[in-house]
């Protein structure tokens, strides 16, 4: 009967480490199964920001050189205002004013949507071409690529 006893212990000491570890892990947004984030961009200059980026989905963002941007389907978490029209979970469109900056977490877009709300983007490298990153909550990131200008 001892031995029986201290087997049910082991078993119960065994899922009682189970659920602490699934605990952990939901609590932390699985951060530790995340892959390595991007690092940032180097040399980037407002210019070679213009034009327009797009994600492997549907969303774009378009940015122009006169610092004006329009966003369809954009996959990113967001400040509200009543210039975001929101299409779903931090799926937003829109349209508004842009600025670059270098930052202490690196190189940033930033949207100011008109009529209120905006959101920030990285500039983070990606198989040596520049991208944005775009904060998707929980530890999730949208990358947008800059599509290729049309020759004239």
């Amino acid at each position: 009967m001892h031995a029986t006893h201290i087997a049910n212990r082991r078993h119960d000491m065994a899922k009682a480490l189970a659920f602490l570890f699934v605990t952990i892990w939901a609590v932390s947004g699985c951060a530790f199964l995340d892959s390595p984030p991007l690092p940032e961009a180097r040399n980037v200059t407002k210019e070679q920001l213009v034009g327009t980026w797009r994600d492997d989905t549907s969303g774009s963002l378009t940015l122009s050189d006169n610092g004006t941007f329009t966003a369809e389907k954009l996959h990113t978490s967001f400040h509200e205002g009543g210039g975001v029209k929101v299409l779903g979970e931090e799926l937003i469109e829109g349209t508004g004013t842009w600025t670059f900056g270098e930052f202490h977490s690196g190189p940033e877009v930033n949207v100011s949507f008109t009529g209120g709300g905006n959101s920030t983007l990285w500039v983070v490298e990606k198989d040596k071409a520049n991208v944005l990153s775009a904060w998707i909550g929980d530890g999730d990131r949208a990358l947008l690529e800059k599509t290729p200008s049309p020759t004239p």
